[in-house]
């Protein structure tokens, strides 16, 4: 067992750089994929319990509420991201006490900046009239009202308390991060199913219900953790220090710009569907983009141990395994684009034996859902390696303009043409331009011809 240089004399970590990472890799990914299984089983069966329990137009007030309170996100400024690729050099360099100094001032960090987030909102509360903003009836405003602030003030605990899945990610522990979340799904679940056969549903019930669940289950994880496997970089006082915002801030500022191009993109469909379509084509978009979303899913497990373990290979110049990793991932993407296929010319049944008759999917949205899913499934193996190397600048840049073009597109197709709420899919597929065309070419420059510059900044 080697012996951290920097602490000498003290028990060395349990989370000591494993030399042969591609045995880990395969264990995280195998591991991963069972919890994601039992995730995406999780989700499919709380929608039909969650639509009888609130009715159909209810659900789409979630959806949409839930949507509008991750633009939030943005407000980390990219920090998380940056603190994932920075704690993952510093794990793999086994610079312990630097790990912990990253960790405890970024939970410092994230407190104050959520904290004053929320109450700013919070404060604004009063003023903002719902029945407008949603296009809904002016007696359900107070329910909606109350449903968003307990929604909004579970997101904010939720960006501080899910630094301990940053830990794992950058630990190379991507299935432990996903028991984390599949925990809190599963007793939703349980918690929504035992709701139903004891009381009447309602907006805030169900609210309740999704958010304080998830945030018991990660309290409870990050407690067992920094008590026992993590104890020597737990989060402590003494190690907070304001001087090493600054390098984690390098490297988030550029994430930050790419999240709010992301926001603007895919968490402002369900507000844009709302007020152009209604409720109830809320919850038929969204029924669809999670079938669907299966695909995407499915290239997003494999893909989870991905980002740290390509920063870890990529400091070690270790081109070859990297090489390897894509070539892998492109032969999943052939597999799951003609499963996707596969899944549109079954949806309709598919549908029914889920929901029976509580919605009506039409076919173009199952069409349009399977194609900008099967595009996603190409492109985030490129987009998530050139993210855990850190060459982000070209992608900075893409994303000044995807969501300038993600609009316009919109606003076009809904006033030109009768494609409805088909018009989100189709912007959002031609807005990804970065992910199918430029990503890949920027991945060829960097890890086949190793060339330097803007392709790596």
């Amino acid at each position: 067992m080697v012996m951290d240089t920097k602490t000498p004399g003290k028990r060395h970590l349990s989370i000591l750089f494993k030399p042969n990472i591609d045995l880990q890799y395969k264990k995280n990914t195998l591991f991963t994929c069972l919890l994601k299984v039992l995730s995406v089983v999780t989700s499919f069966i709380i929608v039909p319990i969650t639509i009888d329990f609130v009715n159909a137009e209810n659900y789409g007030i979630w959806l949409t509420l839930s949507s509008m309170v991750t633009w939030i996100s943005f407000f980390d400024l990219g920090f998380t991201n940056g603190l994932r690729n920075k704690l993952t050099e510093a794990i793999s360099l086994q610079k312990y006490k630097l790990a912990r100094t990253y960790i405890s001032t970024s939970y410092a960090l994230l407190f104050g900046l959520f904290f004053t987030l929320w109450v700013i909102i919070m404060a604004t509360m009063p003023y903002i009239d719902w029945a407008k903003v949603l296009n809904v009836s002016n007696s359900n405003a107070p329910n909606i009202s109350q449903a968003f602030i307990i929604i909004f003030s579970y997101f904010c605990l939720s960006f501080v308390l899910k630094i301990i899945n940053i830990v794992l990610f950058a630990d190379q522990r991507a299935a432990m991060a996903s028991l984390v979340d599949v925990s809190g799904q599963v007793i939703a679940l349980l918690v929504i199913y035992s709701l139903t056969l004891i009381t009447k549903g309602s907006l805030q019930l169900l609210c309740l219900s999704l958010c304080i669940t998830p945030l018991f289950v990660t309290i409870l994880f990050s407690i067992f953790l920094f008590r026992g496997k993590y104890k020597e970089i737990s989060p402590s006082i003494k190690y907070l220090k304001i001087k090493y915002i600054k390098p984690l801030f390098n490297t988030g500022s550029k994430f930050f710009i790419i999240q709010i191009a992301t926001i603007i993109q895919y968490q402002m469909s369900n507000f844009i569907i709302a007020r152009n379509f209604g409720m109830s084509e809320v919850t038929d978009f969204n029924i669809a983009y999670k079938y669907f979303g299966i695909l995407t899913m499915g290239i997003s497990i494999l893909l989870l141990p991905f980002w740290s373990a390509a920063t870890d290979a990529y400091t070690r110049q270790d081109y070859a395994w990297l090489r390897k990793k894509m070539k892998q991932y492109i032969q999943c993407f052939l597999l799951l684009a003609i499963a996707g296929i596969m899944m549109y010319f079954c949806s309709e049944q598919v549908y029914y034996i889920w929901l029976k008759e509580r919605v009506d999917i039409p076919t173009s949205l199952s069409f349009w859902a399977m194609l900008y899913n099967i595009v996603n499934v190409f492109s985030y193996p490129f987009v998530i390696l050139l993210n855990g190397i850190g060459a982000i600048t070209i992608q900075v840049y893409s994303s000044l303009v995807s969501p300038i073009l993600f609009i316009g597109v919109v606003i076009f197709l809904i006033q030109n043409t009768a494609l409805g709420i088909n018009s989100i899919l189709i912007a959002s597929i031609i807005s990804n331009f970065y992910g199918f065309i430029i990503a890949p070419t920027q991945y060829r420059q960097v890890i086949v011809k190793h060339k330097k510059g803007i392709w790596t900044r």
